[in-house]
């Protein structure tokens, strides 16, 4: 076919493959109680393994676990063992709104909580590379608050953290980033209505509602490094604040518009 088609021909010449093989184990479970506590858990356990041309092997684990120390591979509390996997949970409790003093004032409360921490590691033909580390709560403590008024106020609350550990076993170094964000979002809504005093319209209905939403957030940062020998320095230190108070007008269904004010601190 190649002589047919005028293409050269060579009698030796060098192939090339690669081949992917991924072992993956999920787990998910949950738990729910009457009191309106729902738990969640899952599990992850994945390895890939790619091999290229020459036999190189390149394998790609992710793990569930909580990291312990400051670099994220210390002994268990209480055992003598690293790595040691651990399940994800998230936690919901709603009907809060039921006890004492909150049913008076809120037609729904809700708490939540998040918690996250994997390892992600890589290897070369039988030699570590890098170790990854995550450890965030997302959020660490959520609330929901709805009002009981005709013209509700919605209050959504949330206090999240992240911390990644980027371990570097060539070099013996260790990069931290830990992030600390608090966010708040405060809505009020009022539907009303009028009709316009104009003859042939006087009974002619016009929906006119207003909502207000103000969303605020608190943020930090902090990267840091330690070094092989354990010395830590911190190599950047930020703080941001974000406040955005919003005006959303609705006259019929046709004609509608909003203000909106950003203010960034940084």
């Amino acid at each position: 076919y190649f002589e047919r088609s005028g293409l050269e021909t060579h009698s030796q010449g060098v192939g090339s493959f690669s081949s992917n093989i991924t072992h993956d184990l999920s787990m998910n479970s949950g738990l729910n109680f009457a009191s309106g506590i729902v738990m969640k858990f899952s599990f992850v356990n994945k390895e890939t393994i790619s091999r290229q041309n020459g036999g190189q092997e390149t394998i790609n684990k992710t793990l569930s676990l909580i990291p312990f120390g400051d670099r994220g591979n210390d002994s268990f509390p209480g055992l003598d063992k690293t790595k040691i996997p651990f399940p994800n949970w998230d936690i919901n409790w709603s009907g809060l709104q039921k006890l004492p003093i909150l049913n008076k004032l809120f037609n729904s409360v809700s708490l939540s909580h998040n918690f996250r921490g994997e390892l992600a590691s890589t290897e070369q033909d039988g030699s570590s590379k890098s170790e990854n580390y995550t450890h965030q709560f997302s959020p660490l403590v959520g609330i929901n608050m709805r009002t009981k008024n005709k013209n509700s106020i919605s209050i959504n609350s949330r206090i999240s953290q992240t911390l990644t550990i980027n371990n570097n076993i060539q070099t013996g170094s260790t990069e931290r980033n830990f992030s600390n964000a608090i966010t708040s979002d405060l809505s009020y809504s009022r539907q009303g209505g009028f009709n316009i005093p104009i003859f042939f319209f006087r009974d002619f209905p016009i929906d006119n509602d207003i909502s207000f939403n103000l969303r605020m957030s608190y943020d930090t940062n902090v990267k840091s490094t330690i070094t092989l020998t354990g010395e830590s320095s911190v190599l950047q230190k930020s703080t941001s604040l974000s406040i955005k108070p919003e005006i959303i007008y609705s006259f019929t269904r046709w004609v509608n518009g909003g203000v909106h004010f950003d203010y960034i601190f940084t």
